[in-house]
């Protein structure tokens, strides 16, 4: 449970990492192959009891059990490993661009949160005067 709950936690952060080592766009991934990068990812970056080709043996193994196409079991093994070899040059940088991504994200949801505030207030009271 640990690990559903740490991915879904981290879904973000681990979205954020994805992007940078990934040229396909998260939103065009086949959904499994997303998921299975995503335990991965969070295995390699928040779990120290599991050794890394674990992680990456793990993805690539649940890829081929659940029938993703041959060419992206290559796909997951080099997101991975790539993220392995870039592990500590990543952790630092993505921590700080993450953090400029999340609050603007952040200031963007307040922003539209006001903003439909703001409607449901002046329908309301358009509709007392």
């Amino acid at each position: 449970m640990n690990l559903i709950y740490g991915v879904l936690r981290q879904r973000q952060f681990l979205d954020f990492i994805l992007q940078e080592r990934s040229k396909t766009p998260i939103r065009k991934l086949h959904p499994f192959v997303h998921q299975s990068l995503a335990v991965g990812l969070y295995q390699i970056f928040f779990l120290a009891s599991i050794p890394h080709s674990a992680a990456v043996n793990e993805a690539v193994n649940s890829c081929k059990v659940k029938g993703v196409p041959k060419r992206l079991h290559g796909f997951v093994n080099g997101v991975l490993r790539e993220t392995i070899r870039r592990k500590e040059k990543t952790i630092p940088a993505a921590k700080s661009n993450f953090a400029k991504v999340e609050a603007f994200s952040n200031k963007r949801a307040k922003t539209r949160y006001e903003n439909m505030l703001s409607k449901m207030t002046n329908k309301r009271l358009s509709k007392v005067g």
